[in-house]
């Protein structure tokens, strides 16, 4: 997942700026859980989720959940 170093600036901006806008947490919170969830096995959300949801244990590619 690539988007560019002047977005991923503008980003870490926007979430560190002193004026917190109603949707920019939600969204940093959004895109780290996605980041994290398409690591796979390789990270502990995967698997944690892979026993407690139902439904997990059909992804075959956990990095499609980048469109999020």
């Amino acid at each position: 997942m690539f988007f560019g170093i002047v977005p991923l600036v503008l980003a870490i901006v926007a979430a560190l700026c002193r004026r917190k806008t109603y949707p920019v947490p939600r969204f940093v919170v959004l895109g780290v859980l996605a980041m994290v969830f398409a690591l796979g096995s390789n990270a502990f959300l995967f698997p944690m989720m892979y026993y407690a949801v139902p439904g997990i244990s059909l992804f075959r590619v956990p990095a499609r959940a980048l469109f999020l």
